[in-house]
């Protein structure tokens, strides 16, 4: 799996593999600052390759999609709070479910 993302996404994603115990290794990092130099992005881009099995995959796609059904299980079903813990943890690694479940990217066998 090749991705591009940024190094705050970057760190977040290594942080949600370690704290998850996931079975995802990081075979590559290339990290281009002379495009930010030059000025043709905002931000420094990252190309990251990942290597795991489909279901190390599904895995780690159910537990972020974990994170937004904890976050909006509120009572009442109001939105949730921007203090309440499983928010923040939403705000944090929900977009790693769009990660694994986007069709820009192939699995490294």
């Amino acid at each position: 799996m090749k991705v591009e993302m940024t190094e705050n996404e970057y760190i977040v994603l290594k942080e949600f593999i370690d704290i998850n115990k996931l079975d995802i290794e990081i075979l590559s990092v290339v990290v281009d600052k002379q495009l930010f130099n030059l000025g043709f992005v905002e931000k420094i881009p990252y190309v990251v390759e990942l290597k795991a099995t489909e279901e190390v995959i599904e895995n780690a796609s159910e537990i972020a999609m974990d994170y937004e059904i904890n976050a909006y299980n509120t009572p009442n079903g109001d939105y949730p709070s921007n203090d309440d813990e499983n928010y923040k943890l939403y705000e944090k690694y929900g977009w790693i479910w769009d990660l694994f479940n986007s069709n820009h990217w192939k699995l490294c066998e």
